[in-house]
């Protein structure tokens, strides 16, 4: 009979002060050192016969295909196995470098740094993988108080983490392989220091396991109404509090997973890039939203009130399509209940490719957690568009405004852009028994999370964005409606959005 066999290792791969911050746009300055720090983990799980699957995490915003190349080759020579069964994966941290994979969106220029990246590639590479025999057991638990839906009022959100446990025959826990969905963005665009965030925080909590983070269906989930302030105190708040709920779930049974090594399929699937407005339409969305937050004008918030869950439809993206379950709601027959704390509250501005939600001071832009956004800047503080707006009154639809603005400024770049025809975008399939990672180089939303989750035939299916690639946001029909920050910097609309979920379910249960 095979035995599982675990290698697993964390490595410091925190680049020295001096080189770019990504994650905001709003950043004017290098990083002048390192709160936490960065850290590529590696986790692999196979048995003698069988290589498995080696999972990279990464502290980052993102991973670029070219990264993801070097460092798959890098991990699968560390391990002696080839680089098809390496899944990379970023944290999404907005306090992570731009040199490492480069431009990720024309929202946020940057340019790809290469002695930052063979430094992270050369440390992958020469990492010591020894093999010791493990079991393998799953959990999840719920976790209330990190994220939250960042649009509306009890907006979809999956507030649950999942849970591989890996251990020894002793019985020791030697390594944890967790997912969860909130953007890494308790810092703003006033840090200037690497950190990893509250991912970071809760990897330490629960040392001395080797711990890997992987990111759920957050493109439209963050802690901006759950975290009580920035800074080092409350991103260890935030991580604490997800590793004592992962540490609360561990210290009880978990559903015991075969010995066999995890398997791994993939696909390429190819998407049309959406026809971006010309400049003189993207000039005019520009005009009006600068006006609307000059004015006051700004889209009333969804509702607070919660609707019941509602029965499942017939076909399961009818909640996608038709927009119901995407708002107050339950998704997808009961994917998301109120009751569960499993809703979050009103628009959150944070995370996103040169994401708003700034410090109300000193950054660019200044008033109420608007600065940076998209272009490089919203706005001169003393000219009136949006310094001194809401007088830093933290007011939600205010945000909405402002958030807006930064999405149109940042259409406007993609107007300009040479942008390509089409994409093609890497997704995998990781299984191990009962249990399904499907891997997505995007930002997904939350509802498409749920999508996925209730088409699978898999009894326990996790989904994980930000890996083996990055192709910006995938927006639900509400935010493309209401042309919220997301959806005017997507590089895919709606009826693509929805082929991307067809075929990628289609390819869960083959």
């Amino acid at each position: 009979m095979s035995k599982l066999l675990l290698a697993a290792t964390s490595l410091d791969v925190t680049p020295p002060p001096g080189h770019r911050l990504d994650g905001y746009a709003a950043r004017t300055a290098p990083a002048t050192g390192t709160a936490d720090p960065l850290r590529a983990t590696l986790i692999w799980l196979g048995t003698a016969d069988d290589p498995g699957v080696l999972w990279l995490t990464l502290d980052a915003i993102a991973v670029g295909k070219e990264l993801v190349a070097d460092l798959a080759a890098a991990a699968g020579a560390a391990a002696g196995i080839p680089p098809a069964h390496v899944v990379v994966s970023a944290s999404h941290t907005h306090s992570g470098p731009s040199g490492w994979t480069g431009e990720i969106h024309p929202v946020i220029p940057a340019e790809r740094e290469p002695e930052l990246a063979d430094a992270l590639i050369a440390a992958v590479a020469n990492a010591s993988l020894p093999r010791r025999p493990v079991t393998a057991s799953w959990r999840s638990i719920e976790v209330v108080g990190v994220g939250a839906n960042r649009h509306r009022k009890n907006g979809p959100h999956d507030n649950t983490a999942g849970i591989l446990a890996l251990h020894s025959s002793g019985g020791s826990l030697e390594a944890v392989l967790f997912d969860f969905a909130c953007h890494p963005t308790t810092y703003g665009p006033e840090n200037l220091q690497w950190s990893a965030d509250w991912p970071g925080a809760a990897r330490d909590a629960l040392a001395p396991a080797v711990v890997g983070f992987l990111q759920g269906a957050a493109g439209d989930v963050s802690p901006r109404f759950t975290r009580r302030g920035r800074g080092a105190a409350e991103v260890a708040r935030l991580g604490g509090l997800l590793a004592s709920r992962v540490r609360e779930a561990l210290g009880g049974p978990g559903l015991e997973l075969p010995q066999s090594a995890p398997a791994i399929r993939r696909t390429t699937i190819t998407l049309p890039v959406r026809d971006m407005p010309a400049p003189e339409e993207a000039a005019s969305t520009v005009a009006a939203a600068a006006t609307a937050v000059r004015n006051g004008l700004h889209t009333t918030p969804t509702p607070d009130t919660p609707t019941a869950l509602h029965t499942p439809p017939t076909d399961p993206y009818a909640g996608l399509r038709t927009g119901l379950g995407n708002a107050t709601g339950g998704t997808l027959g009961g994917a998301a209940d109120p009751s569960t704390g499993a809703f979050g509250a009103v628009d959150d501005a944070t995370g996103g490719l040169g994401g708003a939600d700034g410090p109300s001071t000193g950054a660019p832009g200044g008033a109420n957690g608007a600065s940076g956004g998209a272009g490089g800047g919203v706005g001169d503080s003393s000219g009136g568009v949006l310094g001194g707006v809401l007088g830093g009154v933290d007011d939600p639809s205010g945000r909405i405004a402002l958030t807006r603005l930064d999405g149109a400024r940042g259409q406007s770049l993609m107007a300009a852009a040479d942008l390509p025809d089409q994409l093609e975008l890497p997704i995998s399939v990781v299984t191990l028994g009962d249990v399904c990672w499907v891997n997505l180089p995007v930002e997904l939303f939350a509802l498409h999370g749920a999508c996925l989750q209730a088409d699978s035939t898999h009894p326990i299916t996790r989904v994980i964005g930000y890996t083996d690639g990055y192709y910006g946001y995938i927006v639900d029909p509400s935010a493309a409606e209401s042309g919220a920050y997301e959806a005017l910097i997507t590089f895919f609309d709606q009826p693509t959005t929805n082929t991307l979920l067809t075929r990628t379910a289609t390819f869960i249960n083959t």
